[in-house]
């Protein structure tokens, strides 16, 4: 018996392909006719597509199934605007009082986030308490709508100040534990400038959310959070009642009651937080309509997804923020509102500039890579034993053209393997060799 060491030489093919199977007969290897089944259970499993050997991180394989249900349920919603849904309101202010409802969720719900994310941006940055409340008074006075009516001025700076005094338990987005992301990216989101970036854009998250006055003809900074599917069909959920379930083991995305959740109606023009008897009241309906879900996604495609600024604003100080506004500067405030919402920071904001997104994403491709490749190349080297049995075969001469010229010779084939069974024309070595009888058994062979 010989002693072989089998080690897989793995490539891009093999982890894209189909499963790999090995220890087939090497005919059908070298012919390409080699069958799909599994012929030895040794090497069974041992290519997997699994970037680590367990999901024990619990928390967040959660948080990354809750981020891809939202982003789905955005897709869905966007899907639907393809449909050209109608939208019949009795009247028109009913379209707009329902409208300006859902609109009062987007606030309330962001209001929440942000007074909490605010003031654990500060403490992450070690901002000192009398700073941070002229900060807080600044925002709230300067960028709050005299008709914002979600949350009264005094409840949101309070609300400001009590997460900062209590440090607040609010998670901000983060990766640094996850093992689903490379280092490259968790490095350059753990920076200082990285971090100072994400507060700037909560904080202008802040003034988008605050500054909107309720006036259904022009939704000022709301514009570009208003067309996002992903954020609507967030609110959407909290005004049906229901939100996002995550079984981390099925790995299954599920839609569940939430009876905690949050519902804004609007008498007039003062929206606030409703009981769920007092809400389906307020909340104007379509004509015939059968489904809350149809109603909200009916609004979103003909009101928000066709959604612009006005640059004629009336707001002197709106339509200033407006024309200061740098490239990208919407899309990116969008991201951050999304980033406190499930979690998950975007990479852009570990960026100085966009030309670097290639070099931190082939950094990731080529991380993820080396610790796959190095854990199944160290688990997939396996002892097995084989039988190598050197074999002679004799080469029939019968009318071949040696002995029609009268050179008689005997020939043969010595193989080491299967290989060499196969490999009968090409790959052979001539050796020559001569051979010894006694007359007796030439003889006995001729009779």
């Amino acid at each position: 018996m010989k002693y072989m060491k089998v080690i897989f030489c793995l490539n891009l093919i093999l982890i894209w392909s189909l499963p790999a199977f090995c220890m087939v007969p090497l005919e059908g290897i070298i012919y390409g006719g080699q069958s799909s089944r599994l012929v030895d259970q040794k090497f069974q499993g041992l290519l997997s597509y699994r970037y680590s050997d367990s999901d024990s991180d619990t928390a967040e394989l959660v948080k990354l199934l809750n981020y891809r249900g939202m982003n789905r349920q955005g897709m869905s919603l966007a899907m639907f605007c393809e449909d050209l849904p109608d939208v019949n309101y009795i009247s028109e202010w009913q379209a707009q009082s329902a409208s300006r409802s859902i609109i009062g969720n987007l606030q309330f719900l962001g209001i929440d986030i942000l007074s909490k994310a605010i003031a654990k941006f500060a403490l992450k940055l070690e901002m000192n308490e009398s700073d941070y409340k002229n900060l807080s008074e600044n925002i709230v006075n300067n960028y709050c709508s005299p008709n914002f009516t979600v949350y009264s001025k005094k409840t949101i700076k309070d609300s400001l100040m009590s997460n900062f005094q209590q440090k607040t338990k609010f998670k901000l987005p983060s990766i640094s534990e996850s093992k689903y992301f490379p280092e490259a990216a968790k490095v350059r989101l753990g920076t200082l400038d990285s971090i100072k970036k994400q507060f700037h854009y909560s904080i202008l998250n802040f003034r988008a959310l605050c500054s909107w006055n309720g006036d259904e003809s022009d939704y000022r900074l709301l514009v570009p959070y208003l067309q996002d599917p992903v954020i609507m069909s967030y609110v959407f959920n909290s005004i049906m009642g229901q939100k996002l379930s995550i079984d981390p083991v099925e790995r299954e995305i599920l839609i569940v009651e939430d009876e905690s959740a949050p519902k804004i109606a609007c008498e007039d023009l003062i929206c606030r937080p409703r009981k769920k008897e007092i809400f389906k009241r307020l909340f104007p309906r379509m004509v015939g309509s059968t489904r809350l879900q149809d109603d909200l996604n009916g609004l979103y495609c003909n009101r928000y997804a066709k959604a612009r600024y006005r640059p004629d604003s009336v707001n002197s100080q709106v339509k200033k923020w407006i024309e200061e506004m740098t490239p990208f500067q919407r899309q990116l405030e969008v991201i951050s509102l999304k980033s406190l919402i499930t979690g998950i920071p975007d990479p852009l904001f570990a960026l100085d500039k966009f030309s670097e997104i290639q070099e931190v994403a082939k950094a990731g491709v080529l991380e993820r890579w080396n610790k796959w490749s190095n854990r199944q190349v160290d688990k997939v080297q396996i002892s097995q034993l084989y039988e190598e049995p050197l074999e002679i075969e004799l080469v029939s001469m019968i009318d071949t053209p040696e002995i029609r010229r009268g050179e008689f010779n005997v020939k043969f084939n010595i193989g080491l393997s299967e290989i060499d069974k196969v490999l009968t024309d090409v790959d052979k070595i001539d050796a020559y060799f001569n051979l010894t009888f006694k007359n007796r058994y030439l003889a006995s062979v001729r009779e």
